[in-house]
């Protein structure tokens, strides 16, 4: 996960990227975004194999 993450921080400029890990876990992503005047998180689960 942390081979890829910086890849997608440089596409994805318009977004906050932050690394964590958290053991005892499988990798996931955790994105927080703003619509209109809600802010949504969403827990997203790849199955990244380099971690």
């Amino acid at each position: 996960m942390q081979s890829h993450m910086p890849a997608f921080k440089e596409q994805n400029p318009q977004l906050e990227v932050m690394t964590e890990l958290i053991r005892g876990q499988h990798p996931h992503l955790k994105a927080f975004y703003m619509n209109f005047t809600f802010l949504h998180g969403r827990r997203l689960q790849f199955p990244f194999r380099d971690f």
